[in-house]
C-alpha cells in the first residue's frame, strides 16, 4: 500500500512537473500584451475553481452553527454592556437550527444565519489571496489569517451597528442590512486585497 502511494505521488509529481515546464515555456513564447491577457485569465480560471466552496454551501445549505452561534454570543454581550439586555433563543431556518438575538422591552429579533457570519466574504478573500500569482506561500497564509480575522471583526461590529441603529428607532432596517452594510462588506474584502497586493 505505502509503496502504491509513493508510487501514485511520484507520478503527480512528475505529470505536475511537466505541466509547469511546459506552462514556462509558453508563457516565454508570448509577447508582453498577450502576457497579461493570459495571466488575467488564468487569475480568473483560478478564482473560478477556488470559490468552489462557496457555490457547495450556497448549494447544500448545510449548518454553519458552529459560526453563527459564537458570533451570536458575542454580540450579545455587546449589546448588553451597553445597556440592552439581551438573550438568544433559536428558529428554524432552511432545516436548520439558528440563532436569534431578543433584545427585552423592544420588538427587536435578530436572527444570525449563516449569511449573517461573514462566511462568503472570509471565502471570496482567501479565494482572490491564492488565486494571485505573485506572493509567496507565506505571505499568502499571513494574507488570509488576518485578513479573515479583520472580516470576523468588522462583521460583529456590522451586526452590532445594525441591531443598535434598530433599537433606537425601534423598526426593523432592512435597507441598511441588505444593502448599505452588504455593499460595504465587498467593498472592504476587495480594499483588503488590494492593500495585501501592493505591501
Amino acid at each position: 500500500m505505502k509503496n502504491n502511494l509513493k508510487m501514485l505521488k511520484h507520478l503527480v509529481n512528475k505529470k505536475l512537473n511537466y505541466f509547469l515546464e511546459k506552462r514556462k515555456k509558453f508563457i516565454k513564447s508570448l509577447n508582453e500584451n498577450n502576457k497579461k491577457i493570459y495571466f488575467a485569465f488564468e487569475f480568473f480560471l483560478k478564482l473560478l475553481v477556488l470559490a468552489t466552496p462557496l457555490y457547495l454551501i450556497e448549494w447544500l445549505k448545510p449548518s454553519l452553527w458552529f459560526i453563527e452561534f459564537p458570533q451570536a454570543v458575542i454580540i450579545k454581550n455587546l449589546i448588553s454592556f451597553l445597556g440592552y439586555n439581551t438573550s438568544i433563543t433559536t428558529i428554524m431556518s432552511n432545516e436548520n437550527i439558528i440563532p436569534l438575538l431578543d433584545v427585552e422591552n423592544t420588538r427587536i429579533r435578530f436572527a444570525i444565519d449563516s449569511a449573517c457570519t461573514g462566511y462568503r466574504s472570509i471565502l471570496a478573500f482567501t479565494a482572490l489571496v491564492l488565486a494571485y500569482n505573485k506572493k509567496n506561500k507565506k505571505s499568502k497564509i499571513k494574507a488570509i489569517i488576518i485578513g479573515s480575522s479583520i472580516i470576523l471583526f468588522v462583521n460583529i461590529l456590522r451586526i452590532t451597528s445594525l441591531i443598535l441603529y434598530s433599537i433606537k428607532i425601534n423598526t426593523n432596517i432592512e435597507f441598511l442590512h441588505n444593502f448599505l452594510w452588504r455593499e460595504g462588506l465587498i467593498s472592504m474584502v476587495i480594499l483588503l486585497w488590494l492593500f495585501w497586493i501592493k505591501n
